[in-house]
């Protein structure tokens, strides 16, 4: 039901992982039915929609409800791209920052943090280097932080794309010790249009989407 290990990309620029593995519990896959419509344009140019086309990353217990627990590291050498407020409105809440990273390897993607928040005195234009420890995941009202790839084109919505597709072997490697394979986090476009995310509301919430109440759209790491 998942991706073949031939989709997997050539380009291995994320060469750290953007986050401490050790303290992460489940990992949602990508488009997956978690959480609400985050959905564009895939790396074919195919618009996709009503999917999450980015990450959970559900932290153990000893990190929720932290802001200053959970790490997020540069997946790469580059700067800070974009900072902007994530304050999401049918959260009602304000949470961590919004956190977008380039860099020359990367090409034209950007990888995107959701709900960090940023070690002094690292801001917009600060340059960072791979594996460097640059935030927390801020977990103070809910168990998750997330991530994406993503890059604008001249038309349209972004192209969106699951960062594990283009880990490096020594990344790769820090799953494949757990038991985990790559393409385990990822959906194929084909499954998921044959068996749609159902949603509610304006911006189209997901229902039940812990790992235990919907399993199936996540991978269980601790």
């Amino acid at each position: 039901e998942n991706i073949l290990p031939e989709e997997i990309r050539d380009d291995k620029f994320i060469v750290a992982n953007p986050f401490d593995l050790a303290q992460i519990y489940a990992i949602s896959k990508f488009r997956s039915c978690v959480g609400h419509d985050y959905s564009g344009r895939n790396e074919n140019g195919e618009l996709e929609t009503q999917r999450s086309m980015k990450h959970y990353l559900n932290g153990i217990d000893s990190v929720v409800g932290h802001s200053d627990k959970v790490k997020a590291y540069a997946p790469f050498d580059g700067k800070i791209a974009h900072i902007e407020e994530d304050f999401v409105s049918f959260e009602g809440k304000q949470r961590g920052r919004q956190i977008w990273l380039s860099g020359e390897s990367a090409g034209d993607w950007v990888l995107v943090f959701f709900h960090v928040d940023l070690l002094e005195p690292i801001t917009k234009d600060t340059e960072v280097k791979a594996g460097q420890h640059i935030g927390y995941g801020n977990l103070d009202n809910a168990p998750n932080f997330d991530i994406t790839l993503k890059k604008s084109g001249f038309f349209g919505p972004f192209t969106i794309e699951s960062p594990f597709l283009h880990m490096s072997p020594e990344v790769v490697e820090q799953y494949t010790n757990k038991g985990l394979k790559i393409e385990d986090f990822v959906f194929s476009k084909s499954v998921r249009d044959s068996d749609p995310c159902s949603c509610t509301g304006e911006y189209c919430a997901f229902p039940s989407t812990t790992p235990e109440s919907n399993p199936e759209n996540w991978v269980m790491i601790n």
